[in-house]
């Protein structure tokens, strides 16, 4: 029996959230804020996982009726990687997020990620570059300002601030 790319996929993903949990817990809570930088991303990654159970579970039901004799070969991962490249991508970008965060900042990080995120979700013309700016920009400084002042979350500062 051949597993499936959606059960694949699924096991790759919860891995994935189950790595980004683990790393939540290495936050340091401020003794002095009401709540914790790690609050938000636990939420999503809580709601996440059993969307990645359930998809690592549909691709194990749909497995049982594969040809036993196929196996992995190198189209079949190029294949793959080009039918979820959008997907592999933005969880590449969010990785990139989380490893640069600390070291830009919540700012510079998260401008960064919303400008990579519309390119790799939007049309790609250098006409759209200007807009791409100001979105992520505005974006960012949007949700900085929120967090920040609104919300009194102190977030990532990084080297720059």
């Amino acid at each position: 029996m051949r597993l499936h790319t959606d059960a694949k996929l699924g096991l790759a993903l919860l891995a994935f959230c189950g790595l980004m949990l683990w790393g939540t817990y290495q936050i340091e809570p401020r003794p002095y804020i009401s709540l914790s930088a790690a609050v938000f991303p636990r939420v999503v990654l809580t709601l996440l996982i059993p969307l990645c159970l359930a998809l690592f579970i549909k691709g194990l039901r749909e497995s049982t009726g594969l040809d036993p004799r196929g196996g992995i070969t190198l189209a079949n991962i190029r294949g793959t990687i080009f039918k979820y490249r959008t997907v592999i991508g933005s969880f590449v970008l969010f990785f990139l997020l989380v490893v640069a965060m600390p070291v830009l900042g919540f700012l510079i990080s998260g401008a960064l990620y919303v400008a990579a995120m519309l390119w790799l979700l939007g049309p790609r013309s250098p006409r759209q570059i200007p807009f791409i700016l100001m979105v992520s920009i505005g974006f960012a400084g949007g949700i900085y300002v929120v967090f920040r002042f609104l919300l009194f979350v102190f977030v990532p500062e990084g080297i720059f601030f």
